[in-house]
């Protein structure tokens, strides 16, 4: 049996597993990595704990998988986007990475705004235009580091660093790529004349590589370092949504939705054409002549966990869909506005959180149901934003924590009025990884038929949230501006 190492490199943690040529996850193991919150803009991370995470992560999983390291073929890796470590010519790191969470350049987002117009970079690069990408991190390191930025060999991505670390390489994949606000998104390469317009020197952005390509293999020192075999082959990753939406089968008849923390939809288009209100952001699919468009909740699950936690230690989220199943019902529901951390797409406001619609005969359980409603009113949302870009009706692939939920599961089916889909395996970005080495190895996966469960839509419950999304978002429209 051949097996391969997948690693998920997120913002708060390193995870990897070994999966074997059916799918199946034979063991895994996880850290945190800290994130250095330096000011209210300024958030920092250490390139050498994500290399840390991930040696101490592939140890423990392999050695836990209890299988030869001849058997392990090679190894891949999902990972967080946009994050910048500037690299000396030896690979070095040359200052803590900058966050994708890291808003400070401002003032290099306004000079982009006053150089190229916001519809034009939409245009060019599928991205709002926003001092959270990559690209005005650049010019803020050109600008504000100049010493860093004179002895910067290449800019990496949190993925390309660890490839490098791997196997020597410098390189990224589209989707890491696409996330930069530097990538020509109909021509899928680098923006050149975009880059060097902006004072960037071009040779500074490593080399494109379609995910699941074989890079080459471990370095002797890592691989001993590892546990694994030197003749493992390092496979081109991808950005932790994509890879996602890969291992939960994003395909054309079909949109993924991560119900997490936040939530990020996922579309699969054909052609490079996004919104023409720039309301959603298109990126590079992992594969040639593909794009998915991307809805953004910034405030997904955790507006439960919020809620939860405010009810007190003692309440588990079994006690409140209890109470939700025992709410009476209601004419006029409560509506909740789920914008604990701003309002996103499609409407990309800095909005609050808001419950309206409050009485007297309101209990826990109505505002529990409010609180899934809310997020399940934004996700219908981004899905009518996306609607004339996806002609026909696709079913919902949900993963993440709130998947778990059948109660959840089902308000979103019937708010959107769309087929829904879940699967017993939540670990969908390292199944995305695992497939993704699989294919850098040249192995077949004969994969098993994985558990899943499918709710449909109820036609009076559909009536009854078609009425009150209308009454949702006309309230809306007046509360916030």
């Amino acid at each position: 049996m051949d097996y391969v190492v997948a690693i998920d490199l997120g913002t708060s943690g390193c995870r990897s597993a070994v999966y074997d040529a059916r799918l199946n996850l034979r063991a895994q193991s996880s850290v945190e990595i800290p994130i250095f919150k330096r000011s209210s803009l300024e958030v920092e991370q250490n390139p050498e704990d994500w290399w840390n995470g991930l040696v101490q992560t592939v140890r423990e999983a392999a050695a836990a998988a209890n299988v030869s390291k001849e058997a392990i073929r090679a190894i891949s890796i999902s990972s967080q986007g946009i994050s910048v470590v500037p690299v000396d010519a030896n690979g070095l790191p040359l200052r803590n990475a900058i966050s994708w969470l890291d808003s400070r350049p401002q003032r290099q987002m306004e000079r982009l705004l006053r150089q190229y117009s916001f519809e034009e970079l939409y245009r060019r690069t599928g991205k709002r235009a926003n001092a959270i990408y990559s690209l005005p991190k650049y010019l803020w390191l050109m600008e504000e580091e100049p010493d860093v930025y004179k002895n910067t060999h290449k800019f990496l991505l949190p993925m390309d660093y660890l490839i490098l670390k791997l196997c020597g390489r410098y390189c990224t994949d589209h989707t890491c790529a696409g996330g930069t606000m530097c990538y020509d998104i109909e021509r899928q390469t680098w923006a050149e004349d975009l880059i060097q317009a902006c004072g960037l020197r071009a040779q500074l952005f490593p080399e494109i590589c379609a995910s699941g390509a074989a890079l080459g293999t471990l370095l002797p020192s890592v691989a001993a370092e590892l546990g694994l075999s030197e003749r493992t082959i390092v496979a081109m990753g991808a950005q932790d949504q994509k890879c996602a939406s890969f291992g939960a089968g994003l395909d054309k008849a079909s949109i993924t939705v991560s119900l997490g923390t936040a939530s990020c939809i996922e579309a699969l288009v054909s052609r490079p054409v996004g919104d023409p209100q720039c309301r959603i952001p298109l990126f590079p699919y992992l594969f040639p002549e593909a794009w998915v468009l991307e809805g953004l909740l910034s405030s997904g699950c955790v507006c439960y966990d919020w809620f939860r936690d405010i009810l007190g230690a003692q309440t588990s989220f079994a006690d409140l869909d209890a109470c939700i199943l025992g709410a009476p019902a209601q004419d006029r529901p409560v509506f909740f506005y789920p914008y604990l951390s701003g309002e996103s797409s499609p409407h990309w406001r800095e909005n609050c959180g808001h419950f309206a619609r409050l009485s007297l005969a309101t209990t826990t359980g109505h505002m529990a149901r409010s609180v899934l409603e809310g997020v399940a009113y934004a996700l219908r949302s981004n899905l009518e934003a996306m609607k004339d870009m996806l002609p026909g009706s696709r079913e919902l692939h949900l993963f993440g924590g709130g998947s778990r939920s059948p109660i959840f599961c089902q308000i979103i089916s019937d708010v959107t009025n769309r087929g829904v889909l879940t699967y017993s395996d939540m670990e969908t970005a390292l199944a995305g990884a695992a497939r993704l080495a699989f294919r850098g190895a040249g192995i077949a996966i004969e994969e098993q038929r994985r558990d899943m469960r499918r709710y449909v839509p109820n036609a009076e419950s559909v009536a009854r949230y078609d009425a009150w999304y209308a009454d949702y978002e006309a309230l809306r429209k007046r509360l916030f501006f």
